[in-house]
């Protein structure tokens, strides 16, 4: 994707920044140079005050002590993917709290399972990384301080179409032993790992295949990864 730095995309980032005045930022993502990249901008910026950026974290574990010491006055972004687990997972501890934080989700997968799980945690906002920009992160930004909940149209427009399309998605199951047959385990081995009998391993495999329409498991794994069922 080309980001022309034009007049448009310079009135968009000042809009950006004159809506981002109501927040504290904590970004919680596992990707370092996006990491950076915010860091750099919240620093550098002359339309940003740098002391409303509390903190870049990479784990639950760093993100829930941060919200402890700020609480609701926060907003808090979090990738799909971190260090130590899930971002959706996140979203949900965060929902927890005694004072929780406002979310805006970032979703690396436009899978519909990821779609429907990240409604599910109840982010505030959730926003995809193909749609991801100034226009629609002002969108999102607006919401938000409106207490309205902000979804990518992305996100929309595929559950929108699911049912006149007859592909079959994996389960959580499924996703959870596909990436194992990614890594090269056997029957025998997924069984063990999962405490699972090995027939009930294979029966999970062969559904894979079929639903992925494929022939083997190593097609079933590089299908896997071209779908995004395995990062």
């Amino acid at each position: 994707m080309e980001i022309r730095l034009d007049a448009e995309f310079r009135q968009r980032a000042i809009e950006l920044a004159q809506l981002s005045l109501p927040f504290r930022f904590l970004i919680c993502t596992n990707n370092r140079a996006y990491a950076l990249a915010l860091a750099t901008h919240f620093a550098i910026d002359s339309l940003v005050d740098s002391e409303r950026l509390v903190g870049i974290c990479t784990t639950q574990a760093e993100a829930l002590n941060h919200v402890s010491e700020f609480g609701s006055d926060l907003l808090v972004m979090v990738s799909e993917l971190l260090d130590d687990g899930s971002g959706v997972e996140l979203i949900g501890k965060l929902r927890q709290c005694q004072d929780p934080p406002l979310t805006l989700l970032n979703l690396k997968s436009t899978r519909r399972q990821s779609i429907r799980e990240a409604i599910d945690s109840g982010a505030d906002a959730i926003l995809t990384y193909a749609g991801m920009g100034p226009a629609l992160l002002n969108q999102a930004l607006g919401a938000i301080q409106q207490k309205q909940r902000f979804i990518d149209p992305i996100c929309l427009h595929l559950l929108e179409t699911e049912k006149s399309e007859l592909t079959v998605e994996l389960t959580a199951r499924e996703v959870e032993i596909l990436r194992l047959v990614t890594q090269g385990m056997t029957n025998r081995e997924i069984s063990a790992r999962l405490y699972i009998a090995e027939t009930t391993a294979r029966g999970h495999v062969q559904s894979i295949i079929q639903k992925l329409q494929v022939r083997d498991r190593t097609s079933a794994a590089a299908e896997g990864l071209r779908q995004g069922y395995v990062q």
